[in-house]
């Protein structure tokens, strides 16, 4: 039995179901529909355009958010996936609806939750045109509430490019931390010690504001908002030589890698070589497992991972520090039966 599934999420089961919906979801495409379920983000084509859609939401984080009245980052979480999912498919968003649903509706929390939907659209660079706020009492139970984002966004000129191929490189962009997966999981470890939470939780030596010799809060750390990417990834995404890009959400590396490649490719991960956050040393602590297996549920570090020619590696790493980004070479593309192979070390 995996991770996830000992804390009650079953993805097999969820991804059969998903092939279902796919075979409803093609009875209604038209022919201006490139591209549709099972993308980063679906491919609509309009005269002179290719538009991309993506729609998603902040899962279990809610309820930790909710307990440690932090809603804020709820809003801003919603936003971030669905940006970095129309980023990963080429595609710099335009416009965000959004979806609040309230048990009983609350001002101030709602007003928290869209305090960072706003502050992550201004740092997406696209507008919050619209969406739906429901009240419903016979749904949700009062206090609790679900918020779901849909995005619009326009390819880049240029199109897709090329395809990744053997030999190319896979360059790992750094999470802020586990940004919005894995939360079942996690908080199946945090109800063990539910004393922990009191007074924002136990310390993690390391974690970010910490002073030193001192920790920093568990469950702030958790909460840690998703990073959005459009200021790292918008000066290199119509170079040639990057060959795909991986937004690494629910099913960690190793389900979201693989979506960026051929069938007769696989992705490799090379474990070390990049930083490891406080919060994944934690989760090695609590669960006594090793990092391969945390990979199977959460990003491992790594918020995307690009796939890119060894001859464009320097250039588009250049591009990425003079946005302010750091990149790390994690692993490569190999002739292979899909998926991902994970080395314990650089070959």
């Amino acid at each position: 039995m995996s991770l996830y599934e000992e804390a009650g999420v079953d993805r097999r089961r969820a991804a059969r179901a998903i092939e279902k919906v796919k075979e409803m979801a093609r009875a209604t495409y038209t022919p201006q529909v490139l591209e549709g379920i099972g993308g980063f983000a679906a491919r609509f084509r309009r005269p002179g355009e290719v538009l991309h859609a993506s729609c998603d939401g902040v899962g279990t984080k809610i309820l930790l958010a909710r307990e440690a009245g932090l809603h804020q980052t709820t809003g801003w979480d919603a936003v971030a996936m669905v940006v970095n999912d129309l980023l990963a498919s080429r595609s710099l968003p335009l416009f965000l609806l959004d979806y609040v649903a309230m048990g009983r509706l609350e001002g101030e929390v709602l007003e928290d939750i869209f305090r960072g939907v706003t502050l992550a659209c201004q740092e997406a660079g696209c507008a919050l045109i619209g969406g739906e706020t429901a009240e419903l009492p016979d749904l949700l139970p009062s206090g609790h509430y679900d918020v779901v984002a849909f995005g619009v966004g326009m390819e880049t000129e240029g199109g897709r490019g090329e395809s990744p191929q053997a030999g190319d490189v896979l360059l790992g962009l750094p999470s802020s931390g586990l940004h919005s997966n894995g939360f079942s999981l996690v908080r199946k470890i945090l109800s063990a010690d539910k004393g922990s939470r009191k007074d924002g939780g136990e310390r993690v030596e390391g974690g970010p504001g910490a002073k030193e010799g001192e920790g920093s809060p568990l469950v702030p750390m958790l909460l840690t908002p998703t990073r959005i990417y459009r200021k790292s990834l918008e000066p290199i995404l119509r170079h040639p030589g990057l060959t795909g890009l991986a937004h690494i959400t629910g099913g960690g590396l190793f389900e979201n890698v693989p979506r960026m490649l051929p069938p007769h490719l696989r992705g490799e991960i090379w474990e070390g070589t990049w930083p490891l956050l406080p919060v994944y040393r934690w989760l090695l602590q609590e669960l006594g497992k090793p990092l391969k297996e945390l990979a199977q549920v959460f990003n491992g570090g790594l918020g995307m991972v690009l796939s890119v020619r060894k001859e464009a590696l320097s250039e588009i790493q250049k591009g990425l520090l003079k946005a302010g980004e750091a990149s790390f070479v994690v692993g490569q593309v190999a002739e292979g039966p899909g998926g991902l192979l994970w080395r314990e070390e650089r070959p």
